[in-house]
């Protein structure tokens, strides 16, 4: 893992492409610090105006974000793989795999809010996980740290409001991860994510709810038309995405 963090560090500082217009867009924002910008929640932002504090405005420093946040999120995929399977192999397969996955190495050449939202996703992933293997022993405050990582998975992109129907979804499927969700404790986890988010709901709400009404323009809801070619188009491109080896592993696990 340290290898593949050194090697993808030293390609961004060698490649030396120019940002794109996204990427100048986020470093934009970095230098006015807000609860809020226009197209995207203000999490990305912070955190590349904390970077360029340390190693400046260059693309290399602006991108080692990439990488940092992969290794970290290959990190909790070894910890939920590990919580499941008690097989320090297969926990060690699973992390590298994420990390020399084509999607993830192309993505590692850019900064976007996809980054810290996968990021923060796998740590919800992990955290469920935790509460789903240790349910008789449980304390308040995993209920706590579940709730900061959903907040910062929402802060980083509001894709991440998928997490929930998909834990519900889950809950409804496992009789076991019912009982570890609908306890009392679980209103913490509703009351401090609704706290956590509370300051960008206000800022959009003091700036005319401008980025909830570009990611609802974004969805484009209204024109939506279905098609038998676009998933199988969606499939073939997880090709590229997962690659070949990956996808047919996780075909095969699907099937079984």
């Amino acid at each position: 893992i340290f290898f593949v963090l050194i090697t993808k560090l030293y390609i961004n500082h060698m490649l030396k492409i120019p940002l794109h217009f996204d990427e100048a867009q986020y470093w934009s924002w970095s230098k006015q610090i807000a609860w809020g910008y226009f197209s995207k929640p203000p999490f990305l932002a912070w955190c590349i105006n904390l970077i360029s504090n340390i190693c400046g405005n260059g693309q290399g420093c602006i991108r080692s974000l990439s990488p940092f946040f992969y290794i970290a999120t290959s990190l909790g995929i070894f910890y939920s793989s590990y919580k499941i399977t008690n097989k320090i192999n297969n926990s060690i397969f699973a992390s590298i795999i994420f990390l020399l996955m084509p999607g993830i190495t192309f993505s590692s050449l850019f900064i976007s809010t996809d980054v810290p939202l996968i990021f923060f996703s796998t740590l919800v992933g992990a955290i469920v996980v935790k509460l789903y293997i240790e349910d008789k022993k449980q304390k308040f405050y995993i209920y706590i740290l579940l709730a900061l990582a959903l907040a910062l998975a929402t802060l980083s992109k509001y894709a991440a409001f998928y997490l929930v129907p998909s834990i519900l979804l889950a809950s409804a499927i496992s009789s076991r991860l019912r009982r570890v969700l609908y306890k009392k404790e679980i209103v913490y986890t509703i009351l401090f994510y609704f706290i956590f988010i509370t300051p960008n709901v206000i800022w959009n709400f003091n700036n005319g709810f401008v980025t909830f009404n570009h990611t609802f323009d974004n969805a484009n809801i209204n024109t939506l038309s279905f098609s038998i070619y676009k998933p199988i188009q969606f499939i073939m491109i997880q090709f590229l995405v997962f690659g070949l080896f990956s996808f047919l592993f996780i075909f095969k696990i699907m099937i079984e």
